[in-house]
């Protein structure tokens, strides 16, 4: 009986290309907690999918003959899902009520003027323009004599 013909064998420059694709920033983040390190190689936590992983990938790369299974086959051992409990996001009582308050506005309001359903999308709409990356401090504190705040109420109209 003869053995059966692979396609092809993946050259290593590919795989070494596909394994720091996955260690990449915008793919994968590293955990900070030293515990997570094993074999002197840190823990890194998936940002996205496997398949917009693997599109991501293939844009960045166009020139790389590799099929999807195997690039999540060439997926390193220290990259994985995050699980629920590694999602870190704010349930302070202040970002909590501002989310309630925007769904409560924005459900009284016509389609054409609602408001952005994120806080900081609708926080930039208050502040004055950041220079440098960041908005004044005066403004911030609601202390700014720019009014940049009163330009929410005139988008707003019942």
């Amino acid at each position: 009986m003869k053995k059966k013909k692979t396609k092809g064998i993946i050259q290593q420059h590919l795989v070494d290309k596909v394994r720091e694709f996955w260690w990449s920033p915008e793919i994968s983040r590293q955990l900070p907690l030293k515990k997570r390190v094993k074999k002197g190689v840190p823990l890194h936590l998936l940002e996205c999918s496997y398949t917009t992983a693997y599109k991501r990938f293939t844009a960045q790369f166009p020139d790389a003959k590799l099929g999807y299974v195997k690039f999540v086959q060439l997926r390193p051992n220290n990259v994985r899902h995050m699980r629920a409990a590694e999602r870190m996001v704010c349930c302070c009582v202040k970002c909590e009520n501002t989310k309630i308050l925007i769904t409560a506005i924005n459900q009284v309001l016509p389609a054409e003027t609602k408001l952005p359903s994120d806080e900081s999308s609708l926080s930039s709409m208050t502040l004055c323009p950041a220079k440098d990356g960041f908005s004044p401090k005066l403004c911030v504190d609601r202390n700014c004599h720019a009014l940049y705040w009163y330009s929410i109420f005139e988008k707003i109209t019942f």
